[in-house]
């Protein structure tokens, strides 16, 4: 899949949001079982604020980020393969997504194999 069809398979899973009973019913988020994963550890961690707990998630500034989880716990480093994922895609939209998929995909995390 090209970039372009990377960008808006993305916004697609971002505004396909319907209702049923009143409630939210988001996409599957097609996300990969590692983002599912990373975002599954940083669920757990109560001491962060939902914004920190999508930019440690997404992690652009690691190094800094990193060094503040002294205070916290332990930093979950990103891996090669998360980091080809993330920077595939823009910024403000994988923002928007991880955001969306901690709000209202829960539901969705794996914690099974790859």
């Amino acid at each position: 899949m090209n970039e372009f069809e990377r960008t808006k398979a993305l916004y697609h899973d971002l505004y396909r949001l319907d209702t049923k009973d009143g409630k939210v019913i988001a996409s599957d988020f097609n996300l990969p079982n590692f983002v599912r994963k990373r975002a599954a550890y940083f669920i757990n961690i109560e001491e962060i604020s939902f914004l920190n707990m999508v930019n440690d998630i997404l992690a652009y500034d690691e190094t800094n980020i990193a060094s503040q989880y002294s205070f916290i716990g332990d930093w979950l480093p990103t891996t090669k393969e998360f980091r080809e994922w993330r920077d595939g895609l823009p910024v403000n939209g994988l923002e928007m997504l991880m955001a969306s998929y901690l709000i209202y995909g829960k539901q969705y995390v794996d914690q099974g194999e790859d």
